[in-house]
């Protein structure tokens, strides 16, 4: 009896490992699958041994690493209908594009110049009638699935269908130095689909001449959240809404170093948000777009948070050049700027109907036919022209003498405050953000009278890259040791402190805590931290005798 137990307990080991073993091998060691444009090896071992990239994602188990050499590869399947070709990530699976096309070390990467493409046109060349539906799919792949250093293009959809480029369904992944281009969608996300809680991460990823039928043009995203850092949506277009990007259905994406341009849609050129969508943007700068509607952003039943953000240059052929709110949207706009946006009807700046935005610290001037119009806004601290119809406090009516859009430093376009504008230390004194849309440190004694107060709009005047200031304090006896030793630094730069003890070192305080030593702080602020020592008390027991 023991042995027959023994007997079905291996079976059901094996059974089990078999049917599991592409998810979760047992004692699997990862490996590294080589990827060249046409050959047909194991994939394994050297570049010598290559294969084709579908062969490559198929053999793959969680942990393994596909190094692919520049090249077009295009998606096979067995299914009849070969529209449904699709690269389908893998959990756990990492997948880098750009190494030399004859193959190299993981220093020859270079995706920008060994260009690697994933492209859905399997059929007629140059015919997008018979291309894939979706190029890449990412539905239910986990959080360690990653695709790094691709253009991802020529997807199409059809039939009402979603993600050209790619199409993400409850799950999770990295995408990092991708291209969308040229990809379109009968329906939404001509570049990237994202639904059911998709919270995908991006970073250093452009979105380019893709389009939707409907909406989301670059990117559509209903009840998902995805992280965009260092992003740029150019030349995407909707027939309805979204050119660059949809929010919809409680859809908080978080936007930080993000440029809009050129886009176009009917509803939100640049972006639009739907149904309870609260994205954040962060040193965001929309530019160019254009719609019927809100050329740089439209929101309905939603309030973003906008932070360091500029509208320049958009037009709406009727209502809200910059932004168009409407249907108990409430969106907090802080050390925002408004120029030279335009409406054919109302709105140049920004258009409201039934809805409370909140302006703090901010600039519109140059819109036209308007700054704001339309239900009530409080904006305080804010230069306004024609401020006599938005009064509140701190309010002035005086030009920023803002400098054109271009690169002032960070990663977006800004227009600068040149030197006497009226916005130079005139935002609220007793708030102040902690950097402008560059990334560069607030706030600065702009004016030179000898006091710190920020400025109005999204540029800090005067300011620089390295602005952030360290300063390490000692109680007791006992050194710091600062590395790099800088008189400042940029927003983001990691400082290593290493404590070294006279009296024994107890924690640090201020600006950090705990007693991790060496300290590693990322700088975010202009930051004061102490270490403290403390000199060691030793009892001294006399005996006298007699």
């Amino acid at each position: 009896m023991r042995f027959l137990k023994l007997v079905l307990f291996g079976l059901i080991v094996i059974l089990g490992v078999s049917s599991y073993a592409k998810a979760a091998p047992l004692s699997q060691v990862p490996s590294i699958l080589y990827v060249m444009e046409g050959e047909t090896g194991d994939c394994l071992n050297s570049w010598a041994t290559a294969c084709e990239l579908q062969t490559a994602i198929f053999s793959a188990n969680p942990g393994d690493q596909i190094w692919v050499a520049a090249g077009t590869y295009k998606p096979t399947t067995s299914d009849p209908d070969p529209r449904k070709a699709t690269f389908q990530l893998e959990a756990g699976v990492a997948i880098y594009g750009g190494f030399p096309a004859d193959g190299g070390g993981w220093e020859t990467r270079d995706w920008v110049d060994n260009i690697t493409t994933l492209s859905g046109d399997i059929g007629v060349v140059g015919s997008i009638a018979d291309n894939s539906y979706h190029v890449v799919t990412g539905s239910g792949v986990g959080i360690n699935a990653v695709l790094d250093g691709f253009t991802i293009s020529a997807g199409n959809t059809e039939d009402s269908g979603d993600g050209g480029g790619m199409y993400n369904s409850d799950t999770s992944l990295t995408l990092t130095n991708i291209t969308f281009s040229g990809n379109t969608a009968s329906n939404a996300g001509g570049g990237m689909y994202n639904a059911n809680n998709s919270s995908p991460t991006l970073t250093n990823v452009t979105f380019s001449g893709n389009s939707a039928t409907n909406s989301g043009g670059g990117m559509y995203n209903s009840d998902s959240s995805p992280t965009l850092t260092n992003v740029t949506f150019s030349g995407n277009s909707a027939t309805n809404s979204g050119g660059g990007m949809v929010n919809y259905n409680k859809s908080n994406s978080k936007l930080t170093n993000v440029t809009f341009s050129n886009n176009s849609a009917t509803d939100g050129g640049g972006m639009f948000n739907e149904s309870s969508s609260n994205p954040t943007l962060i040193n965001v700068t929309f530019s160019e777009n254009s719609a019927t509607s809100g050329g740089g952003m439209r929101n309905g039943a939603s309030s973003p948070a906008l932070t360091n953000v500029t509208f320049s240059n958009n037009t709406a052929s009727s209502f809200g050049g910059g932004m168009a709110n409407w249907s108990s949207s409430s969106p907090t706009l802080t050390n925002v700027t408004f120029t030279e946006n335009s409406a054919t009807v109302y709105g140049g700046g920004m258009w409201n109907f039934s809805t409370s935005p909140t302006l703090t610290n901010a600039i519109l001037w140059g819109n036209s036919p308007d700054q704001i119009y339309g239900s009530s806004a409080t904006v305080t601290y804010s230069d306004i022209q024609g401020v006599g119809v938005h009064p509140g406090t701190g309010n002035i009516n005086a030009d920023p003498l803002l400098g054109i859009l271009t690169n002032n430093g960070g990663f977006t376009q800004t227009h600068a405050l040149r030197s006497g504008s009226k916005a130079i230390d005139t935002a609220n004194p007793a708030f102040c953000l902690t950097f402008d849309q560059r990334f560069y440190t607030r706030p600065i004694d702009g004016d030179g009278n000898g006091s710190k107060i920020c400025d109005m709009g999204a540029y800090e005047y005067r300011s620089s890259v390295d602005g952030f200031t360290l300063t390490v304090e000692k109680v007791g006896s006992g050194s710091v040791i600062k590395n790099p030793v800088q008189l400042g630094y940029r927003y983001g730069e990691v400082v290593t402190l290493t404590a070294n003890p006279g009296w024994t070192f107890t924690g640090w305080s201020g600006g950090a805590t705990g007693t991790e030593n060496p300290l590693t702080k990322t700088i975010d602020r202009i930051t004061k931290i102490t270490a403290n020592f403390t000199q060691d008390d030793y009892s001294l027991t006399t005996t006298v005798n007699p």
